[in-house]
């Protein structure tokens, strides 16, 4: 990648880009006033290497004011602050960067004025180095929605001449090949000043990533033909509601997307972000000279005397917008205010909020998903084809496959991508199904995930064993991975599994069940299993003992908040997302949290009844109604997921010692999926 801007023996170098593809020339900026200069006639463009050259050019600039102290060095700073926050209205990078340095400077007003221009210099180079970082990461969120074989379009050029390096909206393309993805780009021309062209496919072309240039107006026609998979562009403001400000036709492409049915997604730093500006009506629209529209290289095109308007930017509102890909994560337009209000902005360690939809999650980890299914497959085709039969019949009842995937990414966050993985996710999902098959036979259940359980279409006999088979396969499989910890977690996982079911088929139809008794309960038929699946791939990635404490921690207790969320469904949830009839486990004699708060809360007469029916033999449908109507009444219902709740926060504590990553953050997905699927 060819080098945007750095300062060298107290100058500042930058490339010519307004000389592209055609000349490579770097220009030595020797006051502030020619940096200023370079801004505005796009010497150097795009939001964040304007920011970094605004800062270069302060920092020069501070040089060579001689002041006593403090205040009258400030004072002089005023005019060169002016001179270049006046350059580029729209691109919010300039302002922000100058900011930075004013609080930099009252922060350390006590230092001498030679300390002080030091600083000045430091704090520059640092936001060099920190765009890098910035566009790296904003890379690696992105390319999750890059897949193999995808085209992707992108509008003006938001790549590493825009930067100070690796880029924003091209960061995600470069991660996407580094990650071995075969893709395309399609690159707009990007009228008047062509950076499109001269620019996005001439640095696409110099790192080898295939570009193909088109008129802005081409756009359309391509994505009627079905040859554009999505949209990625830049930033050069974007308000709090999510809409952004950027080069102009931005607003034309994404209602292009829209249309098609295209994501259409913004690559964005946090530096770009203006949570001062509600909405883009309020930000302000650079008008430049009418010369680049009515002129191409020099060569008049236009007749004399033509109006002209030139309006360098647009705003494309948060409704034609998929995402917002920041370094911090991956937002909705309308979300970005939780990056402000939950984590702080611009904090130096926050919290990764990506909002992504499970769908999203398992569409990005489809190539691991699908490699543990071919790995089950591979071990249920035996010489006994009653195993095969009733695994199939499973594997097509769907499911999402909760533990195998917290095995993969809890060996992921580690970046471990052997096969080793697929053999401990194989395992962990044959322990859980056996257990479901014999579950249903202990509970006489009639419907598993909307279908016949296995039990009523081959019997009980050939169920169990075919349960006894999985079990015994999934200990087989463990052992290839010789690892001792592994098999020990495992392991100890189905042994309390069993004490699990042992103990509620223990308590079946007895009111007096505790709280602790359930928790006990789910520990042990849920939680205990995602516990090991989540230390198992910690051990593959090589964890230290806290990091893999801390997965298991992690894995049981979003078991446990999990089975609650399982259990408020029964009561709750649309019978056909849920696959089965509400009340079943009522019927099943299940003692749960909704009733364990309801007979604590209820008084007198109506824990006497709700006692008397959960005792009877059958349970009627005017039973149902009564105890439903109660657990209104006490709102048993929300204290349940309440509880829930509070114990998914504290499993999501246990990822705090990680770095944000992309495994980190689905991993926070999968934790909000377990409490909100099936409402």
């Amino acid at each position: 990648m060819v080098k945007t801007i750095e300062m060298v023996n107290g100058k500042v170098r930058m490339l010519d880009q307004s000389k592209l593809p055609h000349e490579v020339l770097y220009i030595e900026c020797t006051d502030y006033m020619m940096v200023a200069e370079g801004i505005k006639k796009l010497w150097i463009r795009g939001a964040p290497a304007i920011g970094i050259a605004a800062a270069m050019g302060v920092a020069i600039g501070a040089q060579e004011i001689k002041a006593k102290g403090f205040e009258e060095f400030y004072d002089s700073l005023e005019p060169v602050f002016s001179e270049i926050i006046s350059t580029r209205p729209t691109a919010v990078n300039i302002e922000w960067a100058i900011n930075r340095l004013k609080k930099l400077l009252f922060a350390n007003k006590e230092l001498s004025v030679e300390k002080l221009k030091g600083l000045l210099i430091n704090e520059a180079d640092n936001m060099l180095k920190e765009d890098v970082e910035v566009n790296k990461a904003i890379g690696k969120w992105g390319a999750m929605f890059i897949k193999d074989g995808d085209t992707i379009i992108t509008h003006c050029n938001a790549g590493s001449l825009a930067t100070g390096g690796y880029g924003t909206a091209t960061a995600p393309m470069r991660v996407a090949v580094e990650q071995g993805k075969r893709i395309k780009v399609i690159a707009d021309e990007t009228r008047p000043v062509l950076q499109g062209s001269r620019l996005t496919a001439w640095e696409l072309m110099q790192d080898k990533i295939p570009v193909t240039l088109i008129t802005d107006n081409t756009a359309g026609a391509l994505m009627q033909r079905g040859e554009i998979n999505l949209a990625i562009v830049g930033t050069d403001r974007t308000a709090a509601n999510g809409d952004v400000a950027n080069k102009i036709g931005t607003y034309s492409l994404a209602i292009l997307c829209k249309e098609h049915g295209i994501p259409f997604y913004v690559a964005a730093p946090t530096s770009s972000i203006d949570f001062s500006m509600p909405s883009g009506e309020y930000i302000p629209i650079e008008e430049r000279d009418p010369a680049e529209v009515t002129d191409i290289c020099g060569v008049r095109i236009a007749p004399r005397g033509v109006k002209v308007r030139n309006l360098a930017f647009d705003v494309t509102p948060a409704k034609y917008i998929t995402s917002i890909i920041t370094e911090k994560g991956v937002f909705k337009p309308e979300g970005l205010s939780e990056i402000n209000k939950t984590v702080g902005f611009r904090n130096n360690n926050p919290r990764v909020l990506i909002q992504m939809s499970i769908e999203k999650l398992w569409e990005y980890y489809r190539d691991d998903l699908l490699l543990v299914e071919g790995k089950i497959k591979e071990t249920l085709d035996t010489v006994a084809p009653s195993i095969s039969m009733v695994g199939e019949h499973l594997l097509m009842g769907g499911g999402k496959r909760i533990r195998p995937f917290l095995a993969i990414l809890c060996s992921k966050i580690f970046g471990y991508s052997g096969e080793k993985i697929n053999i401990l996710a194989c395992s962990v999902e044959s322990i859980h199904t056996a257990s479901l098959l014999h579950d249903d036979i202990v509970d006489s259940a009639s419907v598993r995930r909307g279908r016949p359980p296995a039990h009523s279409l081959w019997g009980n006999q050939i169920v169990v064993l075919v349960g006894d088979f999985l079990y015994s396969n999934a200990l087989r499989l463990v052992n290839l991975l010789k690892d001792q910890k592994i098999m020990d977690a495992l392991s100890s996982a189905t042994t309390r599994m069993s004490e699990g079911e042992l103990i509620q088929l223990s308590k079946k139809s007895n009111p007096n069940t505790t709280e602790e008794d359930y928790m006990k309960i789910i520990t042990g038929k849920t939680a205990i299993l995602m516990s090991a699946a989540c230390r198992g791939g910690a051990i593959l990635g090589k964890a230290t003992l806290e990091e893999e404490d801390a997965l298991a921690t992690f894995g049981l207790k979003l078991g446990m908040a999990f089975q609650i969320a399982d259990d408020v469904l029964d009561y709750m949830a649309d019978e056909n997302k849920l696959g089965k009839s509400l009340g079943k486990d009522l019927e099943e004699g299940k003692i749960t949290l909704p009733l364990i708060y309801l007979l604590r809360n209820a008084d007198t007469d109506e824990a006497a009844k709700v006692k008397q029916i959960i005792s009877a033999e059958e349970i009627t449908k005017s039973d149902l109604i009564y105890i439903l109507d109660l657990l209104s009444k006490y709102k048993s219902i929300e204290w349940s997921y309440e509880k829930a709740n509070s114990i998914l926060q504290e499993a999501k504590a246990e990822l705090d010692i990680f770095e944000d990553s992309v495994e980190k953050s689905a991993l926070l997905t999968i934790s909000d999926y377990s409490l909100t699927r099936g409402k």
